[in-house]
């Protein structure tokens, strides 16, 4: 049985604003392309696309995410609950994530760099990058 938890990696994104890792606010709300589904052996697979003309601090999906490999996944399972999906003790995350032409990263090396609600962004090359990676998470607790 698979299950859509588009929703659930919406919410849980969402609730990831905050400070960037270098204490700046994070004014704007970054748009992703979310597409995620959870197979019946615990399984998720995300694509997640960074957006052409959306902002983002980084095009590195675990930077966005922070679901690494043997972690607790407490967030993002009150993400589940929160969107009524029920998630089993154990789950792996399997991502491809896409960088669209366009989509904009954060730059303080680029002279030519436009400002954004006073930041700094670059657009990426022309054309786009797609990859895939497989983690497990860890059963338990929150974090």
């Amino acid at each position: 049985m698979t299950t859509d938890v588009s929703g659930v990696f919406r919410r849980y994104l969402a609730a990831r604003r905050g400070e960037t890792s270098s204490g700046n606010a994070q004014e704007e709300v970054s748009r992703y392309g979310v597409a995620a589904t959870l197979q019946g052996n615990g399984v998720m697979d995300l694509t997640l696309t960074f957006e052409s003309g959306q902002s983002y601090c980084c095009p590195d999906w675990k930077c966005h995410l922070w679901l690494f490999d043997g972690y607790r996944w407490g967030r993002l399972r009150r993400a589940a609950e929160a969107e009524q999906v029920a998630l089993p003790a154990l789950l792996s995350l399997r991502v491809t994530a896409i960088v669209e032409e366009g989509a904009l990263f954060y730059d303080t090396s680029q002279p030519e760099e436009e400002q954004r609600g006073g930041r700094r962004y670059t657009a990426t090359p022309s054309c786009f990058e797609e990859y895939d990676e497989a983690y497990e998470g860890d059963e338990g607790d929150p974090e």
